[in-house]
Parts: structure tokens; C-alpha cells; sequence
């Protein structure tokens, strides 16, 4: 009977751990020269806010909007605190064009892309040329 205990308490702090691991995996974005962790803004909620009122995007973080469908979505830095690149993906993940070292202080300019886009990466300003991400790259995301 006391076997039986030990078991089942084996399986239970197992299952445990495998669950506490696969929820700290964040999604991934990977570039040509670097793998980022992805905040992901999948709803209208989430990509109103997006990186507002976040004081610091460590260096191997990203924000990925995802869309349900191809538009000239548009991003802008209302009441965002930090710099950013913002670099949109066509709907096979290809970049389609980008900004580089977007302020705050830009606000009330809205940026779009040069076409349809499904897909954009908000990413800690000087990011962009470090990742390898340039026109045409094409980004995988896990």
C-alpha cells in the first residue's frame, strides 16, 4: 500500500513539472542571427494595448501581432516609454518592410506597411539589424 503512495506521488510531481515547463515556454521567433521569446497580441484588446506603458523589452523579447487576414494594419507609439523597430510580415512570414528606432515622440504618426501585411514584430529598438531581418527575410515562428 505505501509502494502504491509512492508511485502515484512519483506520477503527480512528474506530471507537475512537465506542466509548469511547457507553460513557462514562451512562442518563438526565429531570425537569421537570433531566437526571441514573443509576446503574442492575437485579439483587438491585446493589440490596442501592445508595448503601451512598458518600461523596458529585454533584448531577447518581441511582440508579435498576428491578424486574421492580410490589411494595411497600422502601428503607433501612443503612450508607449521605449524606442522600438517594427517590422511587418506578409502572410508566408516574409518581411515586407520595416522602421527602425521608432520614439515615442512620433505619436500621433501612424506607421503602415508598404503592402498587405498579417503579420508584425515589435522589437527593442537596434534589434532589427542585429536579428538579420531585412526585406524578403523570411522569419519562422514556433
Amino acid at each position: 500500500m505505501k509502494k502504491t503512495y509512492i508511485i502515484i506521488a512519483i506520477i503527480i510531481t512528474i506530471f507537475t513539472g512537465l506542466w509548469i515547463y511547457t507553460q513557462n515556454q514562451s512562442p518563438k521567433i526565429q531570425t537569421p542571427n537570433k531566437n526571441y521569446s514573443a509576446l503574442i497580441s492575437d485579439t483587438p484588446q491585446k493589440r490596442e494595448k501592445g508595448l503601451s506603458g512598458t518600461k523596458k523589452l529585454e533584448n531577447n523579447k518581441v511582440m508579435l501581432f498576428i491578424f486574421e487576414k492580410s490589411d494595411h494594419y497600422g502601428i503607433w507609439m501612443k503612450d508607449m516609454l521605449i524606442n522600438i523597430d517594427v517590422v511587418y510580415l506578409d502572410d508566408e512570414w516574409n518581411v515586407i518592410n520595416y522602421f527602425d528606432d521608432v520614439s515615442p515622440s512620433t505619436y500621433p504618426t501612424v506607421y503602415y506597411p508598404e503592402r498587405l501585411a498579417k503579420y508584425v514584430i515589435e522589437m527593442p529598438a537596434g534589434q532589427r539589424l542585429k536579428s538579420g531581418l531585412d526585406k524578403g527575410v523570411k522569419v519562422y515562428y514556433k
